[in-house]
């Protein structure tokens, strides 16, 4: 009787093995190595690359820019320019539902689709004449928001347009091709003097300063921000003022706590400071207290001064170099050793600094090179390396009129591992 068992007993371990093979042969087949195409139509938008994903992981979401249809009637609208364009919602598999690329395994060829809500901006706002900064400015900060004004000439500003109420967001666009403001009277053409205010200057446009002048052409000041895109420029500014108040012969300055200036194109070019006094003046840009700079694009270069392009002063402030940017020549200034600017290198920095110079508020040089050999780094961030330290040129040590110049190469050099400056 026990030998008419064995064949149960076989015939079941037989099965138990047939199922573990097959289960085995399942698990292959879903775990092969195997590749699949995520296919995106745009739908309307730019081309979108297909991806090979391996079966089982996961396809990155695609982020087109789809340009809503040009606006040709200048005027001013409410909205910003982001408003002018498509926005994309989502990516949608064939049967209308949305796609997420955040917990959906690859595991069979697809296409997607994009899904996009149309353009917001409406019609330009009634009463408000076109090609008219001072009407424009004079309506946004009665009525604070975001605005777009676009113009399709140039314009002519009189007197300085203070954007200080806060919520106010102003951006300026051409139409067509370059369009300039240029000021006509003696004095600034914008002041963007108050927390949660912003000028952004875009594509096609140009603020054309004034020869002579004796104030800068954009000042931000307490707490507001300026905004500098491709396509912009800053130029013709020919100042002779040596005050801080007037920007010291710069043609943008930016003061004070919160008050930030953002680079993300454009150029500030063919400015010049003149008066020579003090010797503390630079044509471009002057930054100084605890206010923040960042230039992550777009140029500084081409202005004329006794400190070249930039001036920045002040431990308190932030001055961040990431991305293309480049400036010509910028001094960094300092009061005594612990009240020194300082340069912020963000990883991957691929612009230039054609002339680095450290100066003080000093007659006598070699108290001025005293200030600068401390344990205090000129260069900060995590972008500090040798290609990095390569792409700065160093320029002068400054310092009164009294006091001759020396260059900082001839002595020492900028120690890539800290940002030091040390002797050579």
């Amino acid at each position: 009787m026990k030998n008419q068992k064995k064949p149960r007993f076989s015939a079941l371990i037989g099965f138990t093995v047939l199922m573990a093979v097959i289960a085995i042969g399942f698990a292959a087949c879903d775990n092969e190595i195997s590749y699949h195409t995520v296919t995106f139509d745009s739908n309307g938008g730019p081309a979108v690359a297909p991806q090979t994903v391996r079966r089982g992981m996961f396809a990155t979401e695609p982020t087109p820019v789809r340009k809503g249809p040009p606006i040709l009637v200048p005027g001013l609208y409410t909205g910003s320019p982001e408003s002018m364009d498509y926005i994309l919602v989502e990516w949608r598999l064939p049967n209308g539902t949305a796609f997420d690329f955040d917990n959906t395994r690859i595991r069979g060829d697809i296409t997607l689709t994009a899904h996009w809500l149309a353009p917001t901006i409406q019609n330009a706002i009634a009463g408000v004449a076109a090609n008219n900064v001072a009407a424009a400015v004079s309506h946004i900060n009665a009525n604070p928001d975001e605005y777009i004004l676009l113009l399709d000439t140039d314009a002519m500003v009189s007197a300085v347009q203070n954007l200080n109420v806060s919520g106010v967001k102003l951006s300026i666009l051409g139409i067509g091709s370059e369009r300039k403001i240029t000021l006509t009277s003696t004095g600034r053409m914008f002041t963007v003097g108050e927390s949660g205010v912003e000028l952004a200057l875009g594509e096609n446009i140009t603020l054309e300063g004034r020869n002579p002048n004796d104030n800068a052409v954009v000042a931000v000041e307490n707490g507001g921000a300026l905004t500098m895109l491709d396509g912009s420029k800053i130029t013709g500014n020919n100042s002779n003022s040596d005050s801080v108040a007037t920007g010291r012969g710069a043609a943008v300055i930016v003061e004070g706590a919160g008050s930030t200036f953002t680079m993300k194109g454009g150029t500030i070019t063919g400015n010049n400071s003149t008066f020579v006094g003090a010797n503390f003046n630079a044509g471009g840009l002057y930054a100084y207290g605890d206010a923040t700079v960042i230039l992550e694009g777009g140029s500084i270069q081409g202005n004329t001064g006794f400190l070249g392009d930039a001036l920045i002063s002040d431990s308190g402030l932030t001055f961040t170099l990431s991305g293309t940017a480049k400036i010509g020549t910028i001094t960094m200034s300092c009061i005594y050793a612990t009240n020194r600017a300082r340069l912020t290198i963000e990883t991957g920095w691929s612009g230039t600094v054609a002339g680095l110079n450290l100066r003080g508020n000093n007659g006598d040089i070699d108290t001025i090179i005293s200030y600068w050999e401390t344990a205090y780094p000129i260069l900060l961030g995590p972008g500090i390396n040798a290609a990095t330290v390569g792409q700065i040129t160093l320029g002068n040590f400054m310092g009164f009129s009294a006091a001759i110049p020396k260059p900082i190469s001839d002595t020492h050099e900028i120690n890539p591992a800290n940002g030091r400056l040390v002797k050579k």
